[in-house]
């Protein structure tokens, strides 16, 4: 068993190759793999396929305030299942604790800016203080260095008040 394990970073499975996206593709992004690697143990997550939407799945998008999950297509609202996935998910993400997440932009679950995805809100709420970003909000090397010092200051952080 190791004694110092490394912090554990969520991040969108799409952006780690994994084909989750609702037409079954991904959007790898090598860089950011390969760097937040050199100080994370990276968790894949992908909330509308672990929450049983399935792969391919009709796209959705959020509508109102609060939103509401509803299909492209079809006009169905289906954010009940993702919701009671959320709920869930939040008290695994405590063993063994997140210490960030990296996040597909403009996701109906994961994105963070304005207006956040279902899951994105989910952790910002339960998780206050632990850096959540876009994937996209940290492409240059300044921003990225930024999130990964934030993200182990609030592993350290966390750590120091279990102990």
């Amino acid at each position: 068993m190791q004694d110092n394990p490394q912090p554990v970073l969520l991040i969108s499975g799409c952006l780690l190759g994994l084909p989750v996206r609702y037409d079954g593709g991904h959007k790898q992004d090598p860089f950011l793999q390969e760097q937040l690697a050199k100080f994370f143990q990276l968790r894949a997550i992908c909330p509308e396929a672990e929450a049983g939407y399935g792969v391919p799945r009709e796209p959705m998008h959020l509508e109102g305030e609060p939103p509401r999950l509803v299909t492209n297509e079809s006009g169905r609202e289906v954010g009940e299942l993702l919701l009671t996935w959320c709920n869930k998910s939040m008290k695994e993400l405590r063993c063994p604790p997140v210490c960030g997440a990296v996040l597909k932009a403009r996701s109906p679950s994961c994105g963070v800016s304005p207006p956040s995805g279902l899951f994105a809100r989910h952790l910002l709420h339960h998780f206050p203080g632990m850096p959540v970003v876009n994937s996209e909000d940290i492409q240059e090397d300044t921003s990225l260095k930024n999130f990964i010092v934030q993200a182990l200051d609030y592993y350290h952080s966390c750590s120091s008040s279990k102990g």
